[in-house]
């Protein structure tokens, strides 16, 4: 387990890899997916007696709706919302501070 402050600076240096190369990351930290230009759901269900794996894109709402469900809590409340909102306005931000020769790391 890493810290959130940890997170995040990992998220920056995948963002930097990213730059250059595709990167495909599985997590399940918020601060690591919120820096993502593309969000997917994976979801298994068991059908027939066989598991069954589906990928789906999500757009820009379920993204938000992923990541506060991810800061973990049964339901997805007015807070979490909020929070993951905030979450991604500063990934979007922290790539445009890059693209403008700016890092800034927390």
């Amino acid at each position: 387990g890493i810290s959130g402050k940890t997170a995040w600076k990992i998220s920056l240096k995948l963002r930097e890899l990213a730059e250059q190369r595709q990167v495909i990351c599985i997590t399940h930290l918020s601060q690591i997916a919120s820096m993502a230009d593309t969000h997917f759901m994976i979801h298994k269900e068991a059908v027939n007696g066989r598991t069954v794996t589906n990928i789906s894109r999500l757009d820009d709402n379920e993204s938000i709706n992923e990541l506060a469900r991810l800061l973990g809590t049964d339901g997805v409340s007015d807070s979490a919302l909020g929070s993951a909102k905030n979450m991604r306005k500063e990934a979007l931000e922290a790539k445009q501070n890059r693209l403008s020769g700016e890092v800034k790391a927390r």
